[in-house]
């Protein structure tokens, strides 16, 4: 799909482009995109750029946008830290806060879908077979696809706590398991394990996971992660097949889910949104 000429290095408006289509189609426009630089410290490009790896953050700073946002100044600095030898990648689920954890995601929107143990000819066989539920899939630069499984509808996250909580959750506390995603996961860990194609099951299942973003280098192999699938019209249409088999109504309607976003930007506490909500 990407066209391979481009160098997404230097020509920053063709990369914000290709960004503002690809974020704009697994988020929704009032979500909150993180993006994370992780360094890698013994790549080629660590070695390439001169720099001490010792001598470097593990991470880079985080990067927050709009799914739309067509700025190229915080992409320069992306593409800075990519050549000195960071990976970069973004939350799969919108999240409330930069610190990266499941009791900070809002909402599930997607499943990460990835094959480190297939060739890609069987990754790109199952791409083919499933894409009518894959919203997006990233070439990572290395030996797998990033798949994206959109929900339809998308998971209100019942693990969630108040953004000003998040930054005092302990190690131990950020994380939460989530049945009812793991479900949804499970049935496509079932899906490809069925046809002879095992997934990474902890990245299905972790609501929080991250996966590459398109146009910067992998900093272990020095290849361009690549677009190779993007369509903002497949979706999963998850919940007529689990009500069918549970007989009970799973999830908010879309009218709920804008009153919740409106509550969420209005900066209201936890307290109030629950109880405006109906949860007590």
């Amino acid at each position: 799909m990407e066209s391979s000429n481009i160098d997404y290095s230097t020509d920053l408006p063709a990369h914000a482009e290709m960004l503002k289509e690809f974020f704009s189609a697994l988020f929704d426009p009032r979500d909150t995109v993180y993006i994370y630089p992780r360094l890698r410290p013994h790549s080629p490009l660590t070695i390439r750029s001169g720099s001490i790896p010792d001598d470097l953050p593990t991470e880079g700073r985080v990067v927050s946008r709009k799914p739309s946002s067509m700025n190229t100044k915080t992409l320069a600095r992306l593409h800075e830290l990519n050549a000195t030898g960071y990976d970069i990648y973004f939350c799969i689920n919108p999240l409330i806060h930069p610190r990266r954890c499941q009791k900070g995601v809002v909402l599930a929107r997607n499943i990460l879908v990835e094959m480190d143990e297939s060739d890609m000819d069987a990754q790109l066989e199952m791409l083919e077979r499933f894409k009518s539920n894959i919203v997006s899939a990233t070439y990572s630069g290395s030996r797998s696809l990033h798949m994206i499984v959109k929900l339809d509808p998308p998971l209100w996250n019942p693990n969630r706590v108040g953004r000003m909580m998040i930054p005092w959750l302990k190690e131990g506390e950020t994380s939460a398991r989530w049945p009812q995603y793991v479900d949804l996961a499970n049935r496509w860990i079932s899906r490809f394990g069925m046809l002879g194609q095992p997934i990474d099951t902890r990245a299905a299942k972790d609501y929080a996971r991250l996966s590459r973003v398109p146009g910067f280098l992998h900093a272990g192999t020095g290849v361009v992660s690549t677009l190779e699938l993007l369509d903002r019209n497949m979706s999963w249409g998850w919940k007529n097949e689990v009500e069918e088999e549970s007989g009970q109504d799973c999830e908010p309607s879309d009218e709920e889910l804008d009153i919740r976003h409106e509550l969420l930007e209005a900066g209201l506490s936890e307290y109030d949104r629950d109880r405006i909500c109906g949860r007590d």
